[in-house]
């Protein structure tokens, strides 16, 4: 008796599922419900068959979510032996990582500091690094700090280096140069017009160099 009410429900079963297939056969296949694509617990029945999410707000959350952008970040990354999460996709002129958020290219340790505090960076603050190297986005490595605390920063640890006198390669004058320049001046013989002119640099460049604004260094 107990292996025919069992026999019975099965069939039972079956016949309810072969009804199921039957219906889901007759609606037409843009017409079915689908599961999104970002949150499989959203059912949607959609008239586009190519569509994967059930909401714009999905959508985004994919796109551009938090934990979206951390995997992305992560897929283009290498971890070096100091630990530095080295971006390994698109730089900017400076060396920093640059990556698209809702149509915008932003720069990677400024995304990560970001990612980590859950705010976004204050108005007039920069992103710096401990590790002293723009494709690190190790949000262990990154601090805030106003432009002239990075500058500091910078000079403070060398990586910074003046160029002075001859050794710039914009410069017109040499030490030499100056230092006949200004034996000359003190002689009273020669105008700073004068002096420009036999040295190929402007009056005022001449009157700097003579009054020591300029190329200090040389005595």
């Amino acid at each position: 008796m107990d292996m025919v009410k069992a026999f019975k429900k099965l069939h039972d079963r079956v016949s309810a599922m072969q009804l199921e297939a039957k219906i889901l056969r007759e609606v037409p296949m843009r017409r079915r419900p689908r599961r999104c694509f970002y949150n499989p617990s959203h059912v949607y029945i959609s008239d586009k068959s190519e569509k994967k999410f059930c909401s714009h707000e999905c959508y985004s959350s994919f796109c551009y979510g938090s934990d979206a952008i951390i995997a992305r970040l992560l897929e283009k990354s290498e971890l070096d032996g100091n630990n530095c999460l080295i971006f390994s996709g698109s730089r900017d002129k400076d060396g920093y990582g640059l990556i698209g958020v809702r149509g915008k290219n932003i720069r990677v340790p400024k995304l990560a500091w970001e990612l980590k505090y859950e705010v976004k960076v204050p108005f007039g603050l920069n992103v710096c690094h401990t590790c002293d190297k723009p494709p690190c986005f190790n949000p262990d490595h990154l601090f805030l700090g106003t432009y002239l605390d990075n500058m500091r920063d910078c000079s403070r640890k060398g990586r910074i280096k003046s160029l002075h006198g001859s050794d710039n390669p914009m410069s017109v004058l040499t030490e030499q140069a100056v230092i006949t320049i200004r034996n000359l001046w003190e002689t009273g013989e020669y105008t700073k017009t004068e002096l420009g002119n036999m040295f190929h640099v402007s009056v005022t460049a001449a009157s700097r160099a003579i009054r020591h604004d300029t190329w200090r260094h040389v005595l």
